[in-house]
């Protein structure tokens, strides 16, 4: 049983939406904004997965009701059951269950700690205290970060080519590659 994925492919109408709606915000606050950034839907389920980091049952609480990506994917406690009738804490053993929350936690850590060094990378400047998320989109691109998204929203005019060119002035090494992080984890 392949538990993280099948490879999950995402609902580009979904995304637009998603997109659509952050986009249509004047301002966000930066918790709001790397969320977006690394594709995590802004909630008060994954502020709180990253305030009680690494204490795992805690965790594991919150992955019951399921943290939503913005392509349309989640990171959820059970694996969903492949049979309507059956509800799915009765569908999977408990080793498969176990298994599957460990690879949940495995993925919810990259997004973590993910979300913790851009909060940290933000927070060392002077930043704005409330931006678009365009703002987030240039401030992300100047340190080399890319959000997955990025194309579809310039694809569907929530971003013009001006946007998500690096007009800010971060210096970046040259040798140190950019990342890509969000719906790929």
């Amino acid at each position: 049983m392949n538990l993280i994925a099948k490879r999950f492919e995402p609902d580009i109408g979904g995304l637009k939406i998603q997109l659509r709606h952050w986009f249509r915000f004047d301002h966000l606050r930066p918790e709001q904004g790397i969320a977006l950034l690394i594709g995590i839907k802004p909630s008060v389920l994954f502020q709180e997965c990253v305030d009680v980091w690494p204490d795992g049952d805690a965790i594991k609480g919150n992955l019951l009701f399921g943290i939503d990506l913005i392509n349309g994917d989640e990171i959820t406690a059970f694996p969903k059951s492949e049979d309507e009738e059956v509800p799915d804490s009765e569908y999977w053993t408990e080793e498969e269950q176990e298994h599957f929350l460990e690879k949940s936690k495995k993925r919810l850590r990259f997004f973590v700690r993910s979300y913790q060094i851009l909060l940290e990378y933000w927070n060392s400047g002077n930043p704005p205290e409330c931006t678009p998320l365009s703002y987030f989109v240039q401030w992300g691109k100047s340190k080399g970060i890319n959000p997955d998204w990025e194309p579809v929203a310039v694809e569907s005019g929530f971003l013009t080519g001006q946007d998500s060119v690096n007009d800010i002035a971060t210096p970046t090494s040259a040798d140190e590659p950019g990342l890509s992080i969000g719906m790929h984890a």
